[in-house]
């Protein structure tokens, strides 16, 4: 009779390989990704654009950072089709070199006071190509993750804060993602307030809950919900397209944010957090709407016919491999 975990990954030192790889990767590039939004505030506005007004030097610098948005869509089509025709640790490959080239190359860029607007359009192709790399790697790692993480504890693995992971691995991924996302823009109307009233420990009190805490509840899971979400032949394109897409559109918010209520408007708290729970609104019915997935084979992750593993089997099967990992830990 054929196992249930038949077709399920097998081996802890493969698993902890790929979690491995998927986890350095992640860092890697995000790392370098976030030294460019504060080297663009701090240091690019002296570097790469004209001094005469540090005013627009700044905002230009700025723009620069939101340019690698605009990228984002065509190296999720790509590299996604990559990572689904050629493999997953191919593109992930591919998109540590690509970042880790373009943010070297941008350490040694000309200034503009040697070659003028030349400094500034280079500083623009390297962004793209960082945004062009950076489209392709959570997909493609959190696609090898979860398809290396032994049934149980594909939450766990994919894809950083273990604790929410693993809660999402005993009562499913919808529950945390929906809580995360209306609890984090409930927060928002706190956090908007703390700012308006130039309270600084409140507002550090509440970004710390909001970002910190409860919005783990979305950030901790997504990495194993959405590539659950496909079949194996797509997975990284599917993922990696709707995220892009969704990033760039909600790039563009900020923007939103300040047409609707520009500086000195009044009750800027109430307006903006309104638009902001809306989103989350909007997330949480989306998740709520989604298939759960936590129970179904990974062969059988994206077939609409997919019969997940009853609980009380599920949990059986679960408790199985948490204890072959004690093990495993013990004999080490």
């Amino acid at each position: 009779m054929t196992s249930l975990t038949d077709h399920e990954p097998h081996g802890t030192h493969q698993t902890k390989k790929a979690t491995a790889s998927g986890w350095i990767g992640s860092a890697l590039e995000y790392y370098d990704f976030f030294i460019y939004a504060t080297a663009a505030s701090l240091i690019f506005p002296q570097i790469f654009f004209p001094s005469e007004n540090p005013t627009v030097a700044i905002v230009a610098s700025l723009a620069t950072y939101g340019v690698g948005y605009v990228a984002r869509p065509i190296g999720a089509f790509v590299l996604g089709h990559w990572g689904d025709t050629h493999g997953r640790k191919t593109v992930l490959l591919v998109c540590m070199f690509l970042m880790g080239f373009s943010t070297m190359a941008v350490g040694v860029l000309p200034t503009y006071h040697q070659v003028g607007m030349l400094a500034p359009v280079l500083l623009v192709i390297l962004r793209l190509i960082q945004g062009f790399a950076v489209a392709g790697e959570i997909s493609g790692a959190s696609s090898m993750i979860l398809e290396h993480a032994p049934f149980g504890r594909r939450g766990y693995y994919a894809l950083v804060i273990p604790y929410v992971g693993n809660l999402s691995d005993k009562i499913g991924r919808r529950p945390p993602i929906i809580v995360g996302a209306l609890g984090s823009g409930l927060l928002s109307f706190g956090y908007l307030y703390a700012i308006s009233i130039h309270s600084v420990p409140l507002a550090i009190a509440l970004s710390l809950l909001m970002w910190g805490v409860v919005y783990q509840g979305y950030n901790a899971i997504f990495p194993s919900f959405y590539p659950e979400l496909f079949q194996t032949r797509t997975r990284v394109s599917a993922m990696a397209i709707a995220q892009n897409v969704g990033t760039t559109i909600t790039a563009l918010l900020p923007a939103f944010f300040a047409a609707v209520a520009p500086p000195g408007s009044t009750n800027i708290p109430l307006t903006i957090g309104a638009i902001t729970f809306a989103v989350t609104i909007i997330a949480a019915i989306a998740a709520w709407s989604a298939r759960e997935t936590y129970r179904v084979h990974l062969n059988d992750l994206g077939h609409p016919g997919a019969v997940p593993v009853p609980k009380p089997e599920y949990d059986r099967l679960r408790a199985q491999t948490l204890a072959d990992a004690r093990l495993a830990k013990a004999s080490a």
